[in-house]
């Protein structure tokens, strides 16, 4: 005799649970799961489902309904067989945790083409990717380049960190740094990396580096340096 009110079975990541109209209603009691659920209603006429603080509502067959984790509910005896399909979130163990880190580790930094809009309004060529040989702070970068008409290319600069974290700087058309690092930080992405860079300045009260980037076309005046022109 099972302990249960229910029979179950598992069918791939789904739970096949199946209450007996013939079920004795004390039974069915308020309980609480430590996941969140979705439930899919495959079969059976007239019950209900309750959750705390709500009225119940019609189990109607079809028809999915979510049971967030640690929230009290109970199902309400209906006149046929209630057949659900319950889906919970998949668990991750800690090797397939580990397993998922290397294999992302493995495919190597993702860096964005130089069509990307936050780059290419800003950079009409490429250099790299160039892996990192004696520095132990990036173990890659990659840079989108354009002649402003200063002394040097105007840069953004793509670092990917050894945690696979990625970081960007800003490089102004005479050799000088237009972004903050400490300011940019450290991002997932190199897109979020470069956004950040292009919002930071290396001075307190700014400009941002964005303002101060030439776009595609422009081009720096002759004295330079200062604010790029």
């Amino acid at each position: 005799m099972s302990k249960f009110p229910f029979n179950q079975k598992k069918r791939g990541q789904l739970i096949i649970r199946e209450f007996s109209s013939s079920v004795n209603s004390k039974e069915l009691v308020w309980h609480r799961d430590r996941t969140d659920r979705e439930i899919t209603v495959k079969s059976g006429k007239g019950w209900q489902l309750q959750l705390e603080n709500k009225l119940p509502v019609i189990l109607e067959m079809g028809k999915t309904y979510y049971i967030p984790r640690n929230t009290y509910h109970r199902v309400m005896k209906g006149l046929r067989t209630l057949v659900v399909e319950i889906r919970e979130p998949m668990k991750i163990t800690k090797n397939q945790l580990r397993k998922i880190i290397k294999e992302a580790m493995e495919q190597g930094p993702q860096f964005p083409d130089l069509s990307h809009p936050t780059i290419s309004q800003f950079a009409d060529k490429t250099s790299g990717p160039i892996e990192s040989s004696r520095a132990t702070w990036f173990t890659s970068m990659q840079s989108y380049r354009y002649k402003a008409g200063g002394s040097s290319d105007q840069t953004i600069t793509v670092y990917h960190l050894p945690g696979g974290q990625y970081m960007a700087r800003i490089g102004g058309s005479y050799s000088n740094t237009l972004s903050n690092d400490r300011r940019a930080g450290k991002h997932a992405d190199a897109i979020s990396a470069i956004e950040a860079a292009l919002d930071s300045s290396p001075s307190s009260t700014g400009p941002t580096a964005r303002e101060l980037l030439k776009k595609v076309g422009e081009k720096v005046q002759s004295r330079g340096y200062i604010g790029q022109d």
